[in-house]
């Protein structure tokens, strides 16, 4: 009776893939559909006897729907009809999710080779980055155990587009909230990314040193609200998951995006929009940025206010 019912869904299911392939869909509609998926093909698969064994297959099912993605400027468009490719690109998305939900042992194997499809620059990039920021948001303590391949990531930051980059590191914020010492890592190649010849490399430093300040101000932020309330509601650590302990300050953050402010105009820019952003969500931040901002606007325009005011005391007649 049960697997008669499971054929049922599987048919039905099939049916609207059909249809769907048929039809053009855009991608929010396509994950919409393609989330029922993959716990039919589960069903399916557990209903066999050795299911176990055939869950590297679905891996492969899964990467191999990704690699289909259309190109990123394609799939981000609103409303866009893609087709299939929309479609499976999301059906290998919502497969690798729950195959990493329901399987311990095929997670090590889909951290591993999202990682590496990231660094290598792979088909589906913009899949791939939203799958790994799905893990790492839904299951942080799952993924902290594949640290080390992360960390080896890092060297690889530089030869990322910026867009991928800063997406890629956006991802990771909840792991570096409960492992301050992965964001650690990630300091030093930020720091030769900011020091580096290239205007797009540059950004990509401007872009990692801005989301570790918003990380260590969550923290700040969270001491702040808890020690001056005694609800154990405000007591809950930032991302939920458990206060950091150590990791990079403001003070350390502000000294590294110093070299920034001397760099190219679009990577300034950059800087301050990225510092008016965390000025208004964090209050905790405000003096630190003012003090950061003033340090260097007085360089430019200290000179010139002590030469007016030298001039006017000149000019002015004797008593």
């Amino acid at each position: 009776g049960s697997r008669l019912g499971v054929m049922k869904n599987v048919a039905s299911a099939t049916d609207a893939v059909e249809v769907t392939l048929s039809s053009g869909v855009s991608a929010d509609e396509a994950t919409k559909h393609a989330r029922h998926v993959p716990l039919i093909l589960l069903q399916v698969v557990r209903a066999s006897a050795g299911w176990d064994k055939l869950t590297p297959a679905l891996v492969s099912l899964g990467f191999a729907l990704v690699d289909k993605a259309p190109k990123e400027q394609a799939r981000i468009l609103s409303g866009e009809n893609l087709g299939g490719t929309v479609w499976g690109a999301a059906l290998g998305k919502e497969i690798l999710l729950e195959i990493y939900t329901a399987s311990k042992f095929s997670r090590e194997p889909i951290v591993n080779q999202i990682i590496d499809r990231i660094v290598t620059r792979a088909p589906g990039m913009g899949v791939l980055l939203e799958l790994l920021f799905d893990l790492s948001s839904t299951a942080p303590h799952d993924l902290i155990g594949q640290s080390a391949t992360i960390r080896n990531s890092f060297g690889y930051l530089m030869e990322m587009k910026p867009t991928h980059a800063e997406e890629f590191l956006r991802a990771l914020m909840p792991l570096f909230a409960l492992q301050p010492s992965l964001a650690d890592a990630a300091v030093l190649p930020l720091r030769k990314a900011c020091f580096s010849r290239e205007e797009s490399v540059r950004h990509i430093g401007a872009d990692g040193m801005l989301l570790l300040l918003s990380s260590s101000a969550e923290v700040l932020q969270w001491k702040e609200s808890s020690s001056s309330s005694t609800s154990p509601l405000s007591r809950s650590p930032p991302h939920s998951f458990g206060p950091s302990r150590g990791g990079l300050t403001p003070e350390e953050c502000f000294s590294l995006m110093r070299r920034s402010l001397s760099q190219q105009a679009g990577v300034r820019s950059k800087v301050y929009r990225g510092l008016v952003d965390a000025f208004i969500r964090y209050p905790p931040l405000r003096h630190h940025i003012l003090e950061f901002v003033m340090t260097h606007f007085r360089r430019y325009f200290a000179p010139v206010v002590a030469t007016s005011s030298s001039f006017s005391s000149s000019s002015s007649p004797p008593p």
